[in-house]
């Protein structure tokens, strides 16, 4: 199986994700989580369709870790850990998936492996 950079960009074109993330993987999908998750920390003002984007970001880089280089592990491993650290504290969980029951069931969407879709921010903002 091949690993890093290209095969990134192979499934994500698979995927027909966005360009912006098929040309620049990781190197667009981890500074995006970390951007979000601060948002999250310091009262998340966006819309809740809005964060259902952002939490997408968060299944993508699931996605795609296990095609990372070694390299791409290491220059980023530390950095994703620290930000989902900061999810955490900056959410809580919610038994409902935030996509909703039928979407649950259609993707198989678990707290366990999706715990992104279980939580919600603790200071959404006037606009959730």
């Amino acid at each position: 199986m091949h690993r890093g950079r290209i095969a990134i960009q192979e499934y994500c074109k698979h995927r027909k994700f966005a360009s912006f993330v098929i040309e620049n993987g990781l190197d667009y999908l981890i500074p995006t989580w970390e951007k979000t998750v601060l948002e999250i920390k310091t009262g998340y003002t966006s819309m809740r369709e809005e964060y259902l984007n952002d939490m997408d970001t968060r299944k993508i880089i699931d996605e795609v870790w296990s095609l990372a280089s070694d390299e791409q592990i290491e220059q980023y491993q530390d950095r994703l850990q620290a930000a989902d650290k900061v999810y955490f504290d900056s959410t809580v969980p919610v038994e409902d998936c935030i996509w909703g029951s039928e979407n649950e069931i259609k993707y198989g969407y678990s707290k366990e492996q999706h715990w992104w879709y279980y939580h919600v921010p603790i200071d959404k903002g006037a606009r959730w």
